[in-house]
């Protein structure tokens, strides 16, 4: 992830933000979310470097230029979003370390983001059924791993990373009905209905 971060006009300088930043991101669970992260550091901090501005001491009008330009991209609200809480978290980071003064995007307004829609184009039913088929003929000896890992998948909603993280354990009833229990996003556990 290091090569995303920007060269800095200094070695000493680049490898203390290098440091700074990877700290920072070593405190994430999710692989998912450091990769997505670390984009969202290394464009702030190659805006920073464009500017001439040591991210360190990054004024609230340097971090708004940076919201402004993200949405002048016709990136997404939650992209937007997410790079601004990504920025804003990481200097959160930084002052309660006292490796900056301030966090010049506290205050930024976000875009708003319906938590409850997704933009993520879903499967129609045929697609899903086809799936399912493709799924039940497949050959060799996990066909029917792949069979029921499809068919979860696509009945519960469940994210990959969710079921192939789920153990043996995992699995078992509620009132009468079968389901699984599995870590969510941010570490939440759930059950899901099979």
């Amino acid at each position: 992830m290091t090569s995303l971060l920007p060269a800095a006009r200094g070695d000493t300088e680049a490898d203390g933000l290098r440091t700074l930043v990877l700290g920072w991101l070593a405190t994430k669970r999710s692989v998912h979310t450091c990769r997505a992260y670390a984009s969202d550091l290394a464009d702030w901090l190659s805006w920073c470097d464009a500017r001439g501005a040591d991210p360190l001491a990054a004024t609230e009008a340097l971090a708004a230029g940076w919201a402004r330009h993200l949405e002048a991209r016709s990136l997404s609200a939650s992209t937007v979003a997410r790079s601004l809480s990504c920025v804003s978290s990481w200097y959160t980071w930084l002052v309660r370390g006292g490796h900056a003064p301030a966090n010049p995007a506290a205050y930024l307004a976000r875009p708003d983001v319906d938590r409850d829609t997704s933009t993520t184009p879903g499967l129609t039913r045929d697609q899903a059924l086809a799936l399912i088929a493709a799924a039940d003929q497949a050959r060799g000896p996990q066909r029917a791993r792949t069979s029921a890992l499809i068919a979860v998948l696509l009945l519960t909603g469940a994210r990959v990373s969710e079921l192939t993280g789920a153990a043996l354990e995992d699995l078992g009833t509620d009132r009468g009905h079968r389901i699984l229990r599995v870590t969510r996003k941010g570490g939440r556990r759930q059950a899901l209905g099979l």
